[in-house]
């Protein structure tokens, strides 16, 4: 499993804008580690705001063992 808690509605939009027909391709042809454009649009800014939590707390989380 992959994830990239740093993504924003305007970086998948462009992501997509440059990868688009390439990921359409492989969606197609049946690679399960590529999902639909459609899936992946749908409701993106509620996602991408619960992935901006996770990313806070996570960073939050690491930043306790930096030491000053």
């Amino acid at each position: 499993m992959q994830s990239h808690f740093e993504m924003t509605p305007a970086l998948v939009h462009d992501y997509y804008q440059r990868n688009g027909a390439f990921l359409r391709r492989e969606h197609a042809a049946g690679n399960p580690a590529v999902t639909s454009v459609e899936d992946t649009l749908s409701q993106l800014d509620e996602r991408t705001d619960g992935m901006k939590a996770v990313l806070q707390r996570v960073y939050t989380r690491w930043a306790q063992g930096l030491k000053a």
